[in-house]
């Protein structure tokens, strides 16, 4: 293929998967073959919307080399190792989509295959051992992974997916086809496991789950409050919650009277952490369903460990002592971007309204991957002493990017 046009094909592929919520900021990277030796591939730590063709480095398929002074993604490897054994592969994309990576974290690929599937994935999806982002154990895991499966896919635990093809269409398709799979291998353990029919809501399905492995399911409506966004101001120290009937802005420092529970957490948050700007709510059902587990989240994911922190705290907020809860809440905060509030959802946080929303993303992906993790009756989280070192890399070089 022609370098320009690969480089074309690459940022609209970008542009392209953003728009499905196949990828999101750029997490995950795309390829096109140029020739036999070549490819290029997306720059590591770009936005895709702001891809130019200049932007697209040109990778060696061989020794990795590169031209110019814009550095390949971490992940050039894998991408490398699929242009090596797939000769037909002209297109590669390796992608955090959600369902797929759900799977990812679980203990196996997908090892049923519908027959009208395996054109497109062959007999299996197979998961490829883990190993850190960019890293030649990752690549082993990838490369044993390939050798497994005739298709053209396979997962790289508690990573992604990473799909390819002999164009762009192709290779898009696959990804789509590959969350449509991911999600009914749940939906057929959720059938095994509890006999019943999948639910028609989210909710449903998630709380079924929960209940069938909690010890002890407890009503808490006494001690829920209801939470919004916020934001910090920057010319003064104060910050704005955005309630239902409008925003509303309040003091840091300074404490009225009445002021409703969330403005006390917020407060006490903005007052102990300069670093947080932005506080973003989610109320998923997956979230609140797996708050009730009352254990902190461990990551599964490696973006669940970068943005989030080594785990993701629990805490009862309870409306009869709101500021001993709100002190409970920035003190299980710390070190982290994530917080569980027991049957009421979970903030999110970070230093721009972009960074709130990523964790947030990151946290309801997080949740729907312990529910599956259940059902599927495994527990498998990154190392501790990894995900310290990712957390780290993301905070000191990743996030600054942004």
């Amino acid at each position: 293929m022609d370098i320009t046009e690969a480089r074309a094909q690459v940022i609209a592929a970008g542009h392209r998967l953003k728009e499905n919520g196949l990828i999101a900021r750029t997490w995950g990277n795309i390829s096109a073959r140029v020739d036999d030796t070549h490819f290029v591939i997306t720059p590591s730590g770009m936005d895709y919307e702001r891809l130019t063709p200049d932007d697209i480095p040109l990778v060696e398929i061989a020794t990795l080399a590169h031209e110019g002074n814009i550095k390949p993604s971490s992940e050039k490897g894998i991408h490398a190792l699929v242009y090596k054994n797939r000769p037909d592969a002209n297109f590669v994309i390796h992608t955090h989509q959600n369902d797929a990576s759900m799977i990812a974290a679980l203990s196996a690929g997908i090892m049923d295959i519908a027959p009208d599937m395996r054109p497109r994935f062959g007999d299996c999806v197979p998961l490829g051992g883990y190993g850190l982002p960019g890293t030649k154990r990752l690549r082993r895991g990838v490369e044993k992974a390939l050798a497994e499966t005739s298709g053209h896919a396979v997962l790289m635990a508690h990573h992604g997916a990473l799909v390819w093809g002999a164009d762009a269409d192709y290779a898009f398709e696959t990804a789509a086809e590959l969350e449509t799979l991911s999600l009914q291998a749940v939906y057929n353990q959720y059938q095994a496991v509890t006999g019943k029919e999948v639910p028609e809501t989210e909710g449903e399905f998630a709380d079924t789950i929960v209940q069938t492995f909690i010890k002890e399911w407890k009503p808490i409506d006494n001690y829920a409050f209801y939470c919004c966004d916020a934001h910090r101001l920057t010319e003064k120290p104060a910050f704005v919650v955005d309630f239902p009937d409008g925003a509303k802005e309040y003091s840091v420092y300074m404490e009225g009277k009445d002021e409703p529970p969330a403005v006390l957490l917020y407060r006490e948050i903005f007052k102990k952490r300069a670093d947080i700007r932005h506080i973003s709510v989610t109320r998923k059902e997956s979230v609140i369903a797996v708050s009730m587990l009352n254990e902190a989240l461990l990551p599964q994911l490696d973006d669940a460990a970068q943005l989030l922190g080594e785990s993701v705290r629990v805490v009862t907020y309870n409306n009869k002592v709101p500021r001993s809860s709100a002190k409970r809440c920035e003190k299980a905060l710390r070190g982290r971007s994530g917080l569980l509030l027991l049957g009421v959802g979970a903030l999110c946080c970070g230093s721009t309204d972009s960074d709130a929303d990523a964790a947030r993303m990151i946290l309801e992906k997080s949740c729907r991957t312990r529910i599956a993790s259940l059902l599927f009756h495994t527990k498998r989280v990154i190392p501790g002493i990894e995900a310290k070192l990712m957390r780290l890399v993301y905070l000191k070089k990743y996030s600054k990017q942004f």
